[in-house]
């Protein structure tokens, strides 16, 4: 078999493997969708995502987590009966497709998605960050508290702080960005909208 030929059959294939996607429909509960934020510390996402004004936004997310920072795009829509959310590497590939529905959350992952990265903990951390406080304080189960400023959300328990979002901030270049930190699961992500 001529080399160009078989690199041809190379090329092909790896393209292939990359456009692979799987698909799933989450199960959820009667009540919405269980998500675990802390160490027995269960949100409870909304069977349908009820965010009253529809928005449109791009987002760079800087990820930290276990001594490694990576970067992704987001693109999320708010629409009444739907949320979607699409992430993408800085380069451009897809890495996951999420909507959120009164008739479930679908999630799309594509070949290049971490293992790690989840539907269900990613729209969890944008819920804490962009939900009314009245729906995330239903959301949370008994004993976990949200407390709000002007400027900070803080989800706690047993007088300790569990997830901290921190919004207006500035980084070293001017850019205005927020911060959402989950303690005890040790990431943070800052969130810069376009």
């Amino acid at each position: 078999m001529p080399r160009a030929f078989a690199s041809a059959i190379c090329v092909s294939l790896v393209f292939i493997a990359a456009c692979t996607t799987t698909s799933k429909t989450l199960a959820d509960r009667h009540d919405g969708y269980e998500v675990p934020i802390a160490r027995d510390v269960i949100l409870t996402l909304p069977k349908r995502p009820g965010l009253a004004e529809p928005f449109s936004e791009s987002q760079t997310l800087i990820g930290n987590y276990d001594g490694q920072t990576k970067a992704f795009q987001a693109h999320v829509t708010s629409e009444p009966d739907k949320f979607s959310v699409v992430l993408l590497t800085v380069s451009g590939p897809r890495i996951m497709n999420i909507d959120w529905t009164a008739d479930g959350i679908e999630q799309e992952r594509f070949i290049i998605a971490p293992d790690e990265l989840d539907a269900l903990n990613i729209l969890a951390d944008i819920f804490l960050v962009r939900w009314p406080e009245g729906i995330i304080r239903a959301a949370l189960p008994a004993g976990a508290e949200l407390k709000v400023s002007e400027t900070s959300r803080m989800v706690e328990r047993d007088d300790m702080t569990l997830v901290e979002i921190d919004y207006g901030l500035e980084d070293n270049k001017g850019r205005s960005y927020n911060r959402l930190v989950n303690q005890e699961r040790q990431y943070s992500l800052s969130i810069y909208t376009e």
